[in-house]
């Protein structure tokens, strides 16, 4: 017997919009958002870290983009180069309270474990 039923032509999430039409560059950076915010909250740094830095070479003024690569930073012991994250964040969203929290929180814990060990600040002195 035949049925009227058809598979549909095309499948949606409808996350990204009603229309359903977000250009696929846009889909890309909110999907790598998203998988960089689990990644980070699953502790799972590296990757967190990889899709950050790719949704902020998409998307240069997600200040988003910039959080979640502070945060995967800090989780690898980066924390220099997480306040650098945070401060580029801070310049695309500046009225941003919980970047501004973890800016001073992090600024905070930085100073006071480099105290004693001048060249900890300031310094962008990298070990591979």
């Amino acid at each position: 017997s035949s049925s009227s039923w058809a598979p549909p032509r095309r499948v949606s999430l409808d996350v990204f919009g009603e229309d359903g039409d977000m250009e696929p560059a846009n889909a890309l950076w909110q999907f790598l958002l998203l998988r960089a915010s689990v990644q980070a909250r699953l502790s799972s740094f590296r990757p967190a870290l990889a899709d950050a830095e790719e949704l902020i070479s998409l998307q240069p003024t997600c200040a988003e983009g910039y959080y979640w690569q502070s945060v995967a930073l800090q989780g690898l012991g980066r924390g220099q180069e997480a306040l650098e994250a945070l401060m580029s964040g801070l310049e695309f969203d500046p009225e941003n309270s919980v970047f501004r929290q973890a800016f001073t929180s992090l600024f905070e814990e930085i100073s006071s474990a480099s105290e004693g060990q001048p060249w900890a600040i300031g310094s962008h002195r990298h070990v591979d």
